[in-house]
């Protein structure tokens, strides 16, 4: 049986300013928008020390990440704090998993405008994202033997494909929020909301006492 823990990748400079409203044009074309924040690799390491109080010190789980930068540091700080590192043996990196916008949200938002016509055209349906998820993770699965499959993916592909199956989703699914979806085996039953946002963290940080951090 394999297990999947499905997570969004820690916070980045441009979620911060989104937050913030001061996202601009220029900001989006300097690379250190995408990098994670402070925040962003404390979530990391925050999802790393509750993976690890679950699934013990001797765990080794295959890595599943886009082909984006955010993607793969958030899976590099887990795998650390799991006494683990990234490798081509346990880490699978898949370009169809990159951040990308269903063309249904699109058409919707921005199908009145002549300028984004042939983006829209351009983009995946909703059907087609749930489906390179499910190829992504079908292909770790099935060519290693690890019982667990961390998956550390983008807002938009998880939403879209939890959706696709029918999984309920906080409404603040995010708004900053690395929180934790898990698959025992067939069906994505549990959420963990750790790791999200600030108010989130102090909340937790006053609560621990041991690695459990929820």
């Amino acid at each position: 049986m394999v297990r999947i823990y499905l997570s969004r990748h820690g916070q980045t400079l441009q979620n911060k300013l989104e937050l913030e409203r001061k996202l601009t044009r220029t900001a989006l074309e300097h690379p250190s928008c995408f990098e994670l924040t402070d925040l962003g690799r404390q979530q990391a390491r925050r999802l790393g020390d509750y993976l690890f109080n679950m699934l013990g010190p001797t765990a080794r789980p295959i890595f599943v990440t886009s082909t984006m930068k955010r993607t793969v540091d958030t899976a590099e700080i887990v795998a650390q704090q799991l006494g683990t590192y990234l490798n081509g043996s346990n880490h699978w990196k898949f370009p169809n998993v990159r951040e990308q916008v269903p063309r249904e949200y699109m058409q919707l938002h921005y199908g009145h405008d002549p300028r984004y016509k042939e983006y829209i055209a351009s983009c995946k349906t909703a059907n087609e994202i749930a489906s390179h998820v499910e190829e992504s993770l079908a292909t770790a699965a099935r060519n290693s033997r690890a019982t667990d499959i961390i998956a550390i993916l983008h807002k938009s592909i998880n939403s879209v494909y939890l959706r696709a199956r029918e999984v309920s989703i906080p409404s603040y699914y995010g708004a900053d929020n690395c929180g934790l979806f898990i698959n025992n085996g067939g069906e994505f039953s549990s959420y963990i909301e750790n790791m999200s946002m600030v108010e989130d963290l102090k909340k937790i940080e006053s609560m621990r006492s041991t690695r459990c951090l929820v």
